[in-house]
């Protein structure tokens, strides 16, 4: 009897094939895209552990350049009205 993989190991071997954003996890594991974050931060440091990385670019303001790793910045006024991209994620190394 197979063992059904859990959301880490299955955000980890989707990271693997491909470079995905935290909106793009969250629809293919059918999880609100807020609780992605938590299993990339125990993700990164499980990584960090075994000698292996994961990479997190945060998401940017494409008015003021204000960043977040979290998926949303805090806008400026002049930034009010700016698209905020989502958090991308790297395949993890090592």
């Amino acid at each position: 009897m197979a063992m059904e993989a859990t959301i880490r190991q299955q955000i980890i071997s989707l990271l693997r094939e491909e470079e995905l954003e935290a909106r793009d996890l969250s629809g293919l594991l059918s999880i609100p895209e807020k609780e992605v974050y938590p299993h990339l931060e125990h993700i990164e440091r499980s990584l960090g552990r075994e000698g292996g990385r994961l990479l997190i670019r945060p998401c940017q303001c494409l008015s003021c350049g204000s960043s977040s790793r979290k998926g949303t910045v805090s806008p400026s006024p002049d930034a009010a009205r700016s698209v905020v991209p989502p958090a991308s994620v790297p395949r993890p190394t090592g």
